[in-house]
């Protein structure tokens, strides 16, 4: 019996732990350079997968200057991916505007040709950058031929500007959105590699289609998994202690 009430407990411990896990990456120097993948359920799409490689080509007191590459691995035909986004600490308090297009970008990609600070991103609520096609609604809004089709990828250099004197930043929350004929789908990214070695992790996704949220909230799960291996624990425990006080009264 108590290597049952002890396995529950452990799996509720465990499920807890992984699935509460987020990914983040620390950028100290110009050797911070990580990978993000995304993979999760498209409904009608079949899976919703991509990779953005992100090569920090200076980092400053003052500036940090991303390289990024975002690939669209779905395999489905006229589903283009539309967004990126991601939250960092401390937060940028500017972009830098490369020739002075108006676009937060030192250099614009194909597709990718708009980057914006504090925008709703709809599987985070709000992230801190997004990067996208279209300046108009939220991250990743916009018409889906303005996006990198399936298979396709798209590089831009974006300048985040702010106060990075401590000499680190942290990026973390990567969201993709997807869109297109079978819907809008939004995931969450991470399990990767940086600068050689594994950060780790599983890739934590969600979506939205027909405008319901369907994203994976993992926190909640989280706490109800493990509330139920503490009460399985609980009612084995009044059990046993009920039948030894009616055999003491017998």
């Amino acid at each position: 019996m108590k290597r049952v009430l002890v396995s529950l407990f452990a799996v509720a411990v465990m499920g807890f732990a992984q699935v509460g896990k987020a990914e983040a990456y620390t950028i100290t120097g110009t050797n911070s350079d990580f990978t993000i993948n995304w993979s999760f359920a498209c409904a009608g799409a079949g899976t919703c997968t991509g990779s953005a490689l992100f090569n920090v080509t200076s980092f400053t007191a003052s500036e940090l200057i991303l390289q990024i590459t975002v690939t669209n691995t779905l395999n489905a035909a006229g589903e283009y991916l539309v967004g990126l986004g991601w939250d960092m600490d401390p937060n940028a308090t500017a972009l830098d505007d490369g020739a002075g297009g108006g676009d937060g970008l030192i250099t614009a990609g194909a597709y990718f040709i708009q980057a914006r600070l504090s925008q709703t991103f709809p599987t985070l609520h709000t992230v801190d950058v997004c990067v996208d096609g279209d300046p108009s609604g939220n991250c990743g809004s916009g018409q889906p031929t303005d996006a990198v089709p399936s298979p396709g990828s798209d590089t831009f250099t974006i300048g985040l500007l702010g106060n990075f004197a401590s000499g680190s930043v942290i990026l973390d929350n990567f969201g993709i959105k997807y869109a297109g004929n079978f819907g809008s789908f939004e995931g969450v990214g991470g399990g990767s590699t940086q600068g050689g070695s594994t950060q780790g992790g599983s890739t934590q996704g969600g979506s939205t289609q027909g405008g319901s949220a369907q994203a994976a909230v993992p926190e909640p799960a989280s706490l109800l998994l493990l509330g139920t291996g503490l009460g399985l624990v609980a009612a084995r425990v009044r059990s046993r202690s009920k039948k030894r006080q009616q055999a003491a009264t017998v």
